[in-house]
């Protein structure tokens, strides 16, 4: 399911999105209403753009956050069936500075909705970042002290020149631990391929 990606804001409202297994149905339904009886159906192939034109309906201007979610529901064989929420990352500006409480309101919205005790939340911090300044641990930390549902996500570690696992184990310890995630260039892809088929 590919979402939308690029070099600013992508998420600007929160994306929930619904996955349910069925062995006899392909279909994805896209709506900014919970009741999805009434939801657009749209192709596999569009959902990156659907969801850029839904998001810019609820958050018009480009450096703008919106409260109210984009509900997505997709049905297929052989995947998982579970909510995923898809939240905006919390911002210190905005684009050309339009919004000028941006940090307090993504602040306020990621609050909103790992509150939710029965939330698991994966925090996802940068390998470059120092991990005992990331305001999304501490926030995570904040609400879930003991650490019970909280998973580190560590992206772009191909960009990290030192070994990312000293960083896992020895700055802020998560009880779940992190998972470390590397960006799939051509490269790797070939090379991954190679190493499984040889």
């Amino acid at each position: 399911i590919a979402l939308p990606s690029g070099q600013q804001i992508t998420t600007r409202v929160p994306l929930i999105l619904r996955l349910e297994s069925h062995p006899n149905v392909n279909q994805v339904i896209i709506s900014s209403d919970a009741d999805l009886s009434n939801g657009e159906i749209i192709s596999n192939d569009s959902i990156s753009k659907k969801i850029t034109e839904y998001q810019n309906k609820l958050a018009p201007t480009q450096g703008s956050i919106s409260d109210t979610p984009i509900h997505l529901k997709v049905i297929q064989n052989k995947i998982p069936t579970m909510t995923l929420i898809d939240l905006p990352g919390i911002t210190h500006m905005s684009l050309n500075n339009e919004v000028q409480n941006i940090h307090e309101e993504t602040v306020n919205l990621v609050k909103k909705y790992i509150s939710n005790k029965q939330m698991i939340i994966l925090c996802v911090v940068p390998a470059t970042e120092d991990f005992s300044n990331a305001e999304a641990i501490k926030l995570a930390l904040d609400l879930d002290p003991k650490g019970e549902r909280t998973i580190g996500v560590i992206t772009k570690v191909d960009n990290y020149q030192y070994n990312i696992t000293d960083k896992m184990f020895n700055e802020i310890k998560l009880n779940l631990g992190y998972v470390a995630v590397k960006n799939k260039v051509h490269e790797s892809k070939v090379s991954e391929h190679k190493y499984f088929t040889e």
